[in-house]
């Protein structure tokens, strides 16, 4: 079973805080700078429930969101029928073949992250690579290391509300040092006051935190020039031990 299908359908509901359409402003303000008008397709990695590739496809990017959960792609079909501008498929983005050519590559809410081995991320990367068009762009944001390891991560513990639904998400972080991981253990309770229920959803994941050095090493060994790099969500602000957070550009060369 593949992280985030057992709670598919509580994704929106627990990240229901999260501004994606200022999410959406920012990447595409880097995408105009470092592209111009020229970039019009996109492809997003790891689309989740579909809400940032939707924003894209309302900016005006012939958009086509791929994730390796069914339940997700379901999910975002449901929500954001498909479109000129609009497409979902299932995809793993570690072994899909590249239907098309994109102008920009992107992946959001620390996609990159879950890759947490290196096979996986130079699988990924060259997918990416092979995706785009001579000159095409790649943005992520990802946990950045010297943060991490400064801020250290904690228990979070997070309750959420709706009409008839209860819900308590418990995340406890465990760090590995030696393999820039960590490995999130999450329970969700979900509490039906209509049935009077209670769900109990464990999910184990695996989050690589990364230094810049690797972000490069990735980058140079696929074919990548590391162009541009910020706070994520700070256009004028580098990464930093105060921002988890952090995003890179990387331009094919």
């Amino acid at each position: 079973m593949n992280t985030y299908d057992q709670y598919a359908q509580y994704y929106d509901i627990l990240y229901q805080d999260k501004n994606y359409v200022k999410e959406t402003d920012f990447v595409d303000t880097l995408i105009k700078k470092h592209q111009g008008k020229q970039s019009n397709s996109l492809l997003d990695l790891g689309c989740g429930s579909g809400e940032h590739a939707y924003l894209f496809a309302e900016k005006g990017y012939n958009v086509l969101g791929i994730d390796r959960s069914e339940p997700m792609i379901d999910l975002a079909a449901s929500q954001y029928p498909a479109s000129e501008k609009l497409s979902f498929k299932v995809r793993d983005i570690t072994n899909y073949t590249p239907e098309q050519p994109f102008d920009t590559a992107v992946a959001l809410f620390n996609v990159i992250g879950y890759l947490s081995t290196n096979d996986n991320l130079n699988a990924t990367f060259s997918n990416v690579a092979k995706s785009l068009n001579t000159g095409g762009l790649f943005i992520f944001d990802f946990w950045y290391g010297p943060a991490i390891l400064h801020k250290q991560p904690q228990t979070q513990i997070k309750r959420l509300e709706t009409d008839y639904t209860s819900i308590t998400r418990i995340s406890e972080p465990h760090l590995f040092h030696e393999e820039n991981r960590v490995n999130l253990f999450i329970e969700l309770i979900v509490e039906d006051r209509l049935s009077n229920r209670t769900q109990y959803i464990h999910e184990e994941h695996p989050i690589r935190y990364f230094f810049m050095p690797e972000i490069e090493y990735f980058a140079k060994k696929h074919g990548f020039d590391l162009i541009d790099s910020h706070a994520w969500m700070e256009s004028d602000i580098p990464p930093s031990l105060e921002n988890t957070y952090a995003c890179v550009v990387l331009k094919k060369n």
